[in-house]
């Protein structure tokens, strides 16, 4: 069979005996097998038995090439507490009842009848074995600096600090009692005191906390902590650092572990303060999406897996989510982005563009627009928003400390985003139960410094973060 490395798509199987033995099987080879011939022997009968599924049937259609739903485990500090209570069963939203399976197609419009037959299944029972399906495209970190401007460019952490009125904060909000989720390359634990260490996810291969000292995680961790010092840090490797790539459908079995595991741990008071979960990576290339718009532009019809479940830990669990805008602005973007994703409503994608996130831009310490940071207008359809980005945070400085430590792309200004609300959520009347995600993303937007007029634009957004102006939208 061919490989067609951009033909991917994953899907959500409803668990049976069968499946579980196929998707637990040691040899990974022999697993994937296993379920590429689970999928056909399901597509053969009803709900799916139609004219759409002749060609599915044979062998030579896809093959299966991931099982994300394996990838990860959970450990938090302080979860193996024989005294802890975790008998409550979750909710049947975040049941682990099914399984992510990543498929590999022949040809586009193998890939495409897919999509369709699963639909079409829905249709007829809303309980049909395949709940969800969507393209698996690739993400990438967000950190970039354009080489063509000069060092005299960057700032320093003092300067980044000063933009965002950080000296506004009360000495008493440091960031106690908030958990944060940075899904990123790693952070390497020996780096984080140990106060500010609380565990995470870790890849089959990929412990936590293993990544090197100079990760692209540990920069989102510099600032967090910088503006939040006793926030408690959780690691979600999900681009390693060798690798630097990953798939949707990876980030989708993240979600779904650690919306699972902080539903079972939040009830206990380690866990019980205001949790917020940062995402310094994107899409880059959408002509790589074999199905263009499927995630980018949630077309999936239901909408895309991913972007329900970003969107289930917001709404059910009121988690507050921040995504970086991405590096795809008209000047000196990315080598990555797409020869057409670049510049004004053509660089800020999916998740990262819904409305229920906070997505972060990116602006220089002198407040000047950096010109790599991705552009609104938004998608502007099937649910993701027009005004993104939100507002832009601070980016390109060095560290005080060692000035040859930089800071860069809009990952920063995402890092330094979370900083802030860390910081602010620490009160407890502004925890997530009082103030809600939504109220905080208002705050934040409303209270944001207006330097290029009052209304919001596609570079800056609703303006530059700004702490002081926050807390006085809050109550």
């Amino acid at each position: 069979m061919p490989t067609y490395t951009n033909l991917r798509l994953y899907a959500s199987v409803k668990v049976t005996e069968e499946l579980e033995n196929a998707y637990d099987d040691p040899d990974m080879q022999t697993a994937f097998r296993l379920l590429a011939e689970y999928t056909r022997a399901l597509l053969k009968k009803a709900p799916y038995d139609s004219a759409l599924t002749g060609d599915l049937v044979k062998e030579e259609s896809f093959r299966v090439v991931g099982i994300p739903s394996r990838l990860w485990k959970a450990e938090f500090v302080g979860d193996d507490d024989p005294g802890l209570d975790l008998s409550g069963p979750p909710p049947a939203e975040l049941r682990p009842t099914e399984r992510l399976i990543v498929y590999q197609f022949a040809t586009p419009v193998l890939l495409e009848q897919f999509l369709e037959v699963v639909q079409q299944g829905l249709n007829v029972d809303s309980d049909a074995p395949i709940s969800a399906a969507g393209v698996d495209l690739g993400v990438g970190s967000t950190d970039h600096w354009c080489p063509a401007s000069s060092f005299d460019t960057f700032g320093t952490r003092a300067d980044a600090r000063r933009t965002v009125a950080a000296g506004a904060l009360p000495a008493l909000l440091r960031g106690q009692r908030v958990n944060v989720v940075i899904i990123d390359e790693g952070l390497n634990q020996a780096s984080i005191p140990p106060n500010n260490w609380g565990g995470g996810l870790s890849l089959t291969t990929v412990p936590a906390g293993s990544a090197s000292r100079t990760s692209h995680g540990m920069m989102i961790a510099r600032s967090v902590l910088d503006l939040a010092p006793d926030a408690v840090l959780y690691d979600v490797p999900l681009i390693p650092e060798r690798i630097n790539t990953s798939f949707l459908s990876t980030a989708h079995a993240a979600y779904i572990k650690l919306l699972l595991k902080i539903l079972l741990m939040r009830p206990n008071p380690r866990w019980a303060g205001p949790w917020i979960l940062v995402n310094a990576w994107a899409v880059f290339d959408r002509s790589v999406e074999p199905s263009l718009g499927n995630y980018t532009e949630n077309k999936n019809p239901g909408g895309h897996p991913l972007i329900n479940v970003v969107k289930l830990g917001i709404q059910f669990l009121n988690l507050d989510v921040i995504f970086a805008a991405g590096n795809c602005g008209e000047f000196c973007a990315s080598r990555r982005c797409g020869g057409v994703d670049r510049g004004p409503g053509r660089s800020i994608w999916g998740a990262n563009a819904l409305p229920e996130v906070i997505t972060a831009g990116a602006v220089l310490t002198n407040e000047m627009w950096a010109g790599y940071s991705s552009q609104g207008r938004g998608p502007n359809i099937n649910g993701l928003a027009h005004d993104k980005p939100d507002l832009c945070a601070p980016s390109n400085f060095r560290e005080i400390n060692d000035a040859a430590v930089y800071n860069t792309g809009t990952s920063t200004a995402c890092a330094v985003m979370a900083g802030i609300v860390a910081a602010l959520r620490s009160k407890p009347s502004w925890y997530q139960n009082s103030v809600s995600p939504q109220r905080m993303h208002s705050a934040l937007t409303q209270g944001a410094r207006k330097t290029q007029g009052a209304s919001w634009n596609g570079r800056l957004g609703h303006g530059i973060l700004d702490a002081a102006g926050a807390m006085n939208q809050l109550p």
